[in-house]
């Protein structure tokens, strides 16, 4: 493979990085608010009662122990090189070579997975704060004080089930900062792995079939 050949498969590998857990929005949910209508709500000051109930309700609801272990499964997943995997099975060219030689590109893609895992466990823990505060800001705008400390307090009926209305649409703008962030911060973080990419990849595309 020549080496602007290689760059490009650097780069589209680099741009199939899945997201964390964290930003992944559930079935179903409404469509989040434009970009200038979040960046206003943003700068909007909360009232301290709301963000205190709102943070109460965030510990109460377990909300940090479910962003971590969907992260962690992610990172699993690159961790296996799984998630290179399935990248490569997509293209043609690369499942045809990587069927003459599997067990060279399983290791490398395992190699490399361990690496992309890496990358993004520090992404995703630097954003980790982020994330719960912007999470806390959209309770606090989203339920009045009142109800903030009686969903806290085990979500009670009927407020459980207005609760449940209103977590797509939470959860929706809380994931579309993250998928909008996480592509700013990861290029120059995974720059340093497309060497290695190269290195390890070029030689498997280039042998013949």
């Amino acid at each position: 493979m020549s080496r602007p050949g290689a760059r490009a498969l650097a780069c589209l590998m680099l741009a199939a990085l899945p997201l964390p857990a964290l930003a992944q929005a559930p079935a179903g949910a409404p469509a989040a608010a434009s970009a200038p209508a979040a960046a206003a709500e943003s700068a909007a000051p909360l009232d301290p009662a709301a963000e205190a109930a709102a943070r109460d309700l965030f510990e109460a609801s377990n909300v940090r122990a479910v962003m971590l272990a969907g992260n962690e499964k992610t990172l699993s997943l690159m961790r296996s090189g799984a998630a290179l995997s399935a990248f490569v099975d997509q293209n043609s060219q690369m499942r045809m070579k990587r069927a003459t030689n599997p067990q060279a590109w399983d290791a490398a893609l395992a190699r490399l997975g361990t690496k992309q895992a890496a990358i993004m466990a520090k992404i995703v823990t630097e954003m980790q704060p982020e994330v719960e505060a912007r999470t806390i800001r959209l309770y606090a705008q989203s339920f009045s004080v009142a109800d903030l400390k009686a969903i806290a307090a085990f979500y009670r009926t009927p407020l459980g089930k207005r609760m449940n209305e209103k977590m797509p649409e939470v959860l929706a703008q809380t994931t579309a900062w993250v998928q909008a962030e996480i592509p700013k911060r990861i290029a120059p973080a995974m720059a340093e792995l497309q060497p290695e990419i190269q290195r390890e990849l070029t030689p498997l595309m280039s042998t013949p079939n």
